[in-house]
């Protein structure tokens, strides 16, 4: 038979040993609750972060996306800009060669002022040392060649300080027939341009001043409206 004693020092123990498994029950509990909210967070936090990722994704697919259309333009309005030069270039050519401007393609009517661009591919005046720009002439008309973007190129007769342009008549500015003692401008021509390529050739090239001024000048289509296609124009060099 057990004494008091050790009755009482056993109760403890049991107590003692009662709170312990009380403690880490609660302490389980506790944990796995812990657990559950870290969870639930890292969860709210994914979502949250996937959704700023997407956000940013979709802004920068935009903004790439502008930037590829604006450096296509770019590209179509540099090209332009060098054959139209390329353009003027070869005339220069045939006259350092030949010591004469470039043929009119009509000597009356209202294309005075048209260059014959036959000249520059195929010749037979003395000193002709070409073919100076690469595109053939169009079989029935000489005076210009199928563009491969646009619709053709020519080459033109023009006064120089001139302020026509848009909707303004441009025919009554050449300067090829022989009466003209003024000086002539040799201008290139390409027709039928996109509008916002004609825009930001006139912005590179006289700071956007509009089709009536500077070395850049550009008109739409009789009967067209002002949203069509443009004619451009640009002054290259002078005649002899």
């Amino acid at each position: 038979m057990l004494n008091k004693g050790a009755m009482f020092g056993l109760f403890r123990a049991l107590r003692k040993q009662s709170g312990g498994l009380f403690l880490a029950k609660r302490h389980s509990v506790a944990s796995q609750e812990t657990r559950g909210s870290i969870k639930t967070n890292r969860g709210a936090m994914f979502g949250l972060d996937a959704r700023i990722a997407l956000a940013i994704f979709g802004a920068l697919s935009v903004i790439s996306g502008a930037a590829l259309y604006s450096a296509i333009q770019q590209a179509r309005v540099t090209s332009l800009l060098a054959e139209m030069n390329e353009l003027g270039k070869a005339v220069e050519s045939y006259m350092l060669d030949t010591g004469t401007n470039a043929p009119l393609w009509k000597t009356d009517g209202s294309n005075n002022f048209t260059i014959n661009y036959q000249e520059l591919v195929t010749s037979s005046v003395a000193g002709w040392n070409g073919p100076y720009f690469p595109e053939p002439a169009e079989t029935s008309d000489t005076y210009r060649y199928d563009h491969k973007i646009y619709e053709s190129g020519h080459l033109y007769y023009l006064e120089p300080n001139t302020t026509w342009g848009e909707d303004v008549a441009w025919n009554a500015h050449g300067c090829g027939n022989a009466s003209f003692t003024g000086i002539c401008n040799i201008w290139t021509f390409i027709s039928l341009v996109d509008k916002e390529i004609v825009k930001a050739l006139d912005k590179q090239v006289d700071n956007a001043d509009g089709g009536k001024n500077g070395n850049l000048k550009y008109t739409y289509p009789s009967g067209a409206a002002a949203d069509a296609k443009w004619h451009v124009f640009y002054k290259v060099t002078q005649k002899m």
